[in-house]
């Protein structure tokens, strides 16, 4: 049984009583205290018998099997705790009665069966901000499936063996047990029926228990630990720091070191969940996984972690479950307060979030329909369109169709956006006059940049202060124009490219290794020559170890080793 009673089992924490009765009602999880209302708790799919067969079985007798806090802890209260009374042999002589015991205990195992520190608790051990983690029985083929993601070649291994207590308890006290365990157990656990062998006797008999299976809504999954990191700074919990990292001071507001990432997720049945991307926006962050889900997490006052705002959102624990958003996820990016998808296997091109100037509905500012967003949506005349690549600036956005044209919305003072297609849209499309297509898009502040088949790098944008234009003259063009250098060259070995605020980096693949390229804004060692120079107009190398040049990705104004803001540990 669970791990972290600490109360009497006849009572709630708030002294409620718990129902008296052992016919199941439907359950009900309520997500907000997270716990089946009621106290009514739901009977496991892989359930062999009913209650009533497994009392028929035995004589109306329940038999319970207790792995947990039941071994040692019962309550002092309830009907279990009678299995602790120790009678007189003398007491029913003397006074001419019947044994006043009615639950008796011996010691006894499940065969095939791990204790598992994976369930969460917000009742006994936590609460429904800052959840405990407690214990459950797993199965050895969910704890295979858990670990090897719906592995084929599965291993044939001995099966566990648990130890715990089996309970008897005689049929006039059975619905009252029932009622105060289903209460007990509310935080997620369900009923099942399982062999277990008493070690007296040897005899394997059926015994009911309450365990928290994999798909129940409490269990507990950490996603990634030991994979994810972070830094910089942590005011809307944008990091997700593990509790080990903020010594039980969740009020961290800046990280100065890489540090270890906790995100909490529920287990979807068939859900491949390898990680496949991190992406940090202006307050809020972002995993997307290789099934296709997307969790969002921090600031969400403009609704860009695509759901309703919620005013704790900033301060849920890290151990709090982060949801996936409703729609299966290609590709991701994040601006400042927006959000912008692909869909997977559709190309459908969503955003979400602050609207103010067009840059999730594709609207003018005098024509958009809210200036925040909180559900995803196709910008106006983009729903027919398939997209390959995203990217989100400051207040604008940019995408690349399956064709291999720009798309542009959103604001367009600094030139960063292409003229609109008609008065009321902020929409613009543009393709290089040679035919050649565009491959990838990324925003700056205010500045849209793009790599085309060809390997040519484009910048598009009025602003130059730090030559994040990548040329060391400022073009006043409506249109992208390609950087100075080798870069804007065909055959440049252009594999990918990545842009903060004000500059931005580009890996490049020659025969004899990889090269990190650089340019723009510096006066912080954004471009890892600190105290070099401000700022960088053209693009030039940087100096990197060639691991780090593999993988990267930069937000504002810093970079780091992997990413600024979030961080793969590249093992």
């Amino acid at each position: 049984m669970m791990t972290h009673q600490s109360t009497t089992t006849s009572l709630s924490s708030t002294g409620e009583e718990p129902p008296t009765n052992s016919v199941q009602q439907a359950p009900e999880w309520d997500p907000l205290t997270q716990i089946y209302k009621d106290g009514v708790v739901p009977a496991h799919h892989s359930m062999s018998m009913s209650i009533e067969e497994l009392l028929a079985m035995n004589d109306g007798k329940l038999r319970i099997f207790g792995y947990g806090s039941l071994c040692w802890h019962p309550g002092s209260e309830g009907v279990l705790s009678l299995g602790n009374i120790e009678e007189d042999e003398h007491d029913h002589e003397v006074h001419n009665t019947k044994p006043k015991k009615k639950v008796t205990t011996t010691p006894g195992r499940a065969i095939g069966y791990q204790r598992c520190w994976a369930q969460r608790s917000a009742d006994h051990r936590g609460t429904p901000s800052f959840n405990g983690i407690v214990c459950t029985l797993l199965s050895d083929e969910e704890v295979w499936e858990l670990h090897h993601k719906g592995s084929h070649s599965k291993q044939t291994l001995r099966p566990s063996m648990t130890e715990g207590l089996i309970y008897t308890i005689d049929k006039e006290l059975v619905d009252d047990c029932l009622a105060e365990l289903d209460f007990r157990e509310k935080g997620g656990y369900a009923r099942d029926v399982i062999d277990v062998v008493e070690d007296e006797t040897g005899n394997t008999v059926k015994a009911l228990l309450y365990r928290g299976t994999p798909e129940n809504p409490a269990f507990w999954k950490r996603v990634f630990m030991d994979l994810t990191y972070a830094a910089g700074s942590n005011e809307h919990n944008q990091l997700l720091l593990s509790p080990s990292e903020t010594d039980n001071n969740s009020e961290v507001n800046e990280v100065h070191e890489l540090t270890e990432m906790l995100l909490v997720t529920l287990r979807l049945q068939d859900e491949a969940d390898e990680l496949v991307s991190l992406h940090a926006g202006g307050g809020h962050s972002a995993l997307l996984t290789k099934s296709g889900a997307m969790h969002t997490w921090g600031w969400n006052d403009a609704g860009q972690l695509g759901r309703l705002n919620n005013p704790q959102e900033d301060s849920v624990s890290s151990l709090a479950n982060v949801p996936p958003l409703s729609i299966k996820i290609a590709v991701a990016d994040l601006g400042h307060t927006h959000t912008l998808v692909i869909e997977k296997d559709t190309g459908r091109l969503f955003g979400f979030g602050e609207n103010g100037r067009g840059q999730v509905d594709g609207l003018v500012n005098s024509n958009a329909v809210t200036t925040s967003m909180h559900t995803p949506t196709t910008p106006s005349g983009l729903i027919d369109e398939q997209f390959v690549e995203v990217a989100a600036g400051l207040f604008h956005s940019a995408a690349i169709t399956v064709d291999g044209d720009l798309v542009t919305f959103g604001c367009s003072r600094f030139r960063q956006s292409l003229p609109p297609d008609n008065d009321t849209s902020s929409i613009g499309r543009w393709r290089p006059s040679d035919g050649s297509k565009l491959v990838q898009v990324t925003c700056g502040r205010r500045h849209t940049v793009m790599l085309d088949d060809l390997g040519r790098v484009w910048t598009l944008g009025l602003e130059n202060k730090y030559g994040q234009l990548g040329r060391s003259k400022s073009l006043d063009s409506p249109t992208p124009q390609l950087v100075d250098g080798p870069l804007g060259q065909p055959n440049s070995g252009c594999v990918v490219l990545t842009s903060g605020w004000s500059h931005i980096l580009a890996l490049i693949r020659k025969k004899d290794g990889t090269v990190l390229y650089g340019w723009g804004r510096n006066d912080k060692g954004q471009l890892g020559k600190q105290n070099e120079t401000d700022f960088i107009a053209t693009p030039q190398v940087i100096d990197v170890p060639s691991c780090i040049a593999n993988s990267f990705s930069v937000q504002r104004k810093t970079t780091s080793a992997g990413v600024g803001g979030l961080c793969l540990d590249p093992e």
